[in-house]
């Protein structure tokens, strides 16, 4: 996926790494490196290691989904879950989808 913003381009590329890649400014309408030699930097805002076998960088937590399969496991065996992550917790999330569709509609 890529973002295109006024200040650079955000690209995250399935949900493994976020890179930003900064614009160059114009000088009176001509892009800066055509005048002056600059290199240009990429920052590499997130990108997740999968080298180190480690629970922080396992893709079930860095998509954010390891709360979401651990509770639904403690609920199955009957273990204490949280409330946040019942049914009923994600109705009115629900409801907001609806109304957001009829007025597209």
């Amino acid at each position: 996926m890529t973002v295109n913003t006024s200040s650079g381009i955000f690209e995250m590329e399935q949900m493994e790494s976020l890179i930003y890649k900064g614009k160059q400014s114009t000088l009176m309408g001509v892009p800066i490196e055509k005048v002056y030699q600059q290199k240009r930097v990429d920052v590499n805002l997130f990108d997740r290691n999968n080298f180190v076998p480690t629970i922080r960088n396992n893709q079930i937590v860095t998509q954010g989904y390891f709360d979401t399969i651990k509770s639904f496991v403690d609920a199955v065996e009957k273990r204490k879950s949280s409330p946040e992550q019942s049914l009923e917790a994600i109705i009115d999330t629900y409801k907001l989808i609806e109304s957001i569709r009829s007025i597209q509609n």
